[in-house]
């Protein structure tokens, strides 16, 4: 199945996946890991709801790395383009992965009332 089949084109909330990622993210905080979030289907999808305005959006939530120069866009694009989405950047530093460790045993600790932000 090709995304065009996948998604629609234009998309079609209609189709399994658009309808099943549309109300996962209009339900529930979700938290990305592992992924750019550059231009993607996925992210056109999300646009596409938080434009139409048909739903109340949760806040979501990135650890990311923060860009550096020479990066295709600057950490305030970045961030300014993801808020829009309604997803909060958590930076790490470039190649530091131990703080996406750190920050993920913070929020595990945060969510089971052993600490508080």
């Amino acid at each position: 199945m090709s995304i065009r089949d996948a998604y629609g084109d234009p998309l079609d909330f209609t189709k399994p996946l658009p309808k099943s990622l549309r109300q996962i993210f209009v339900s529930h905080s979700l938290l990305f890991l592992g992924c750019a979030l550059e231009g993607d289907k996925t992210l056109e999808l999300f646009d596409n709801v938080v434009q139409k305005a048909d739903f109340e959006i949760p806040n979501h939530f990135a650890i990311l790395p923060e860009p550096t120069a020479g990066s295709s866009e600057t950490k305030s694009q970045k961030e300014s383009r993801l808020l829009k989405l309604k997803i909060h950047p958590i930076w790490y530093p470039e190649g530091k992965f131990e703080f996406v460790d750190a920050y993920l045993k913070l929020l595990i600790d945060v969510a089971n009332g052993r600490a508080r932000i």
